[in-house]
């Protein structure tokens, strides 16, 4: 049926005498080809608007629009454009077509500006449902994964906010150059940290290739750490810590022992109670926390027993004897010997530019000095790679000489009772 569809109500009267709710197809008396495939449901008009062209001999139907978001008019215009595309040999895209392409176009840029927005943190230590983070699928893998992640995210404190797709070398050069005026020991570990995950974000294309290039020029001149503290500086950390045991803190005892053991920082902090054996003045070390992978036995000078005792006897009278930790301060969590606590020291000690490291060279140093060998000196600090532990001889001593190394350990818990107590003829005063 055919009727000028140019005129507002020209749909509504064609549909007047079918009323049944079945499709009925009105005809414009203006444009060939021009219909309407229209029905009346709970006296709603429903319907779209068509345009029938012949390409190569075939008769084709293009969706031109809804007829209630589209003019009779508008049709109008749009049947004679799409004829006149189909005329000229262009390829005609239907209105339903065109509509799910714009949707997609529009997903995908939304798609794409989220991913512009993903920040550094995210793409660190963020999981979502389609994403796992480089923590997950990196760090949380590796022994020593979260210390990584932890010096990754102090190297990249300023960044992890920033967009990385937006992250440039410049931003990267600033981050590394501020940090290794102060501090380039720092500044090299926190790149060397970061290097792997960048390499990462670089295959993936969330960081340009640009900025991994800059990781691999940026070098720092630093001068390897030859700190030794001297009695007088021993004294006073040990006084820092705690001048009587009652008086120091699970975290100031877990120094004394890292003082008086020549452990290493996070070796310490996280000692389990089942590994102390203090009736032999031995403290056993299993291979799931030692950084070379092997277990080992440190033997304890008299005073490093005492302080032992004296904390468990502590955890005991408040209530925390059930914890598996040593050094506790809620039975939960062991304690962490990081910069709060070395500041703390610092300000009571007057002693500066050290690290907690420095204990164990000035440990390995006196006892050098004082004829222990290089060998017994090695074993105690759990070296494993070193000229006088390598190949097979490093292999078969690794738990034998425990008699010599007993004996170094009461040398050196001699050698520390006298700077402590201050019975030392090369006591230095500290500056300042």
């Amino acid at each position: 049926m055919k009727f000028d569809i140019g005129k507002p109500l020209a749909i509504r009267a064609a549909l007047k005498p079918h009323d049944d709710g079945k499709p009925f197809e009105i005809s414009d008396t203006q444009v060939k080809g021009l219909t309407a495939r229209v029905r009346r449901i709970d006296g709603q008009i429903i319907g779209k608007w068509n345009c029938r062209i012949t390409i190569d001999g075939k008769t084709k139907r293009i969706s031109l629009g809804d007829v209630n978001e589209m003019s009779g008019t508008e049709a109008r215009l749009a049947a004679i454009t799409t004829r006149e595309q189909a005329r000229q040999g262009q390829t005609i895209v239907s209105a339903s077509t065109a509509a799910r392409e714009a949707q997609r176009e529009a997903e995908e840029a939304a798609a794409k500006a989220a991913v512009d927005q993903t920040t550094l943190h995210d793409l660190l230590f963020v999981d979502d449902g389609q994403r796992k983070s480089y923590d997950t699928l990196k760090w949380q893998h590796l022994k020593s994964g979260a210390g990584a992640a932890r010096h990754a995210s102090n190297f990249l404190a300023d960044l992890l906010h920033k967009p990385a797709k937006q992250l440039t070398k410049y931003d990267l050069e600033r981050v590394f150059l501020q940090k290794a005026d102060t501090a380039p020991h720092s500044a090299t570990r926190g790149l060397a940290y970061v290097r792997p995950a960048l390499i990462f974000l670089m295959k993936r294309e969330w960081v340009q290739r640009d900025v991994l290039d800059l990781v691999e020029d940026l070098k720092v001149k630093t001068v390897a750490r030859e700190r030794v503290l001297q009695p007088v500086e021993w004294q006073a950390i040990w006084s820092a810590t705690g001048t009587e045991l009652l008086n120091a803190t699970p975290a100031g005892l877990a120094v004394k022992t890292l003082m008086m053991t020549g452990a290493r920082n996070r070796e310490v902090a996280e000692m389990r109670v089942d590994e102390l054996h203090l009736d032999r003045a031995e403290w056993h070390l299993p291979t799931d926390r030692s950084k070379n992978a092997d277990p080992h036995v440190f033997c304890l000078p008299q005073r490093a027993v005492e302080v032992l005792r004296h904390t468990l006897q502590k955890k005991e009278d408040f209530g925390l004897e059930d914890s598996e930790f040593v050094f506790t301060n809620d039975g939960i969590a062991p304690v962490w010997l990081g910069s709060k606590v070395k500041a703390q020291i610092d300000s009571r000690s007057g002693v500066t530019e050290w690290r907690f490291h420095d204990l164990r060279r000035t440990m390995a140093t006196e006892l050098g000095e004082r004829g222990i060998s290089g060998e017994i000196v090695d074993m105690m600090l759990n070296h494993r790679a070193s000229a006088s532990r390598g190949g097979v001889k490093g292999v078969y001593n690794r738990s034998k000489l425990l008699p010599q190394r007993h004996a170094a350990a009461d040398r050196w818990g001699n050698i520390t009772d006298n700077w402590i107590d201050g019975h030392t003829s090369n006591v230095v005063q500290i500056a300042g």
